[in-house]
């Protein structure tokens, strides 16, 4: 098997991956929106602590996502 064989197997699951991500952030949108104006608010510190808050969960997700 070379590398065409694989990316022939993988390539239907890639789009639709893609296809998924894109609907996933449209209906998250407005969420999004009202996170980043709460994340403007607040002081310095608190915008650390939200950043690692946040890098752990997209971890997870992604970590998850790869199994």
């Amino acid at each position: 098997m070379n590398a065409r064989d694989v990316l022939e197997l993988i390539e239907p699951e890639l789009a639709d991956a893609k296809a998924k991500a894109g609907q996933a952030t449209s209906a998250l949108s407005p969420v999004l929106e009202e996170a980043k104006s709460f994340y403007a608010k607040q002081e310095p510190n608190t915008q650390v602590l939200l950043g690692l808050a946040a890098g752990l969960l997209v971890g997870k997700v992604v970590g998850r996502l790869g199994r």
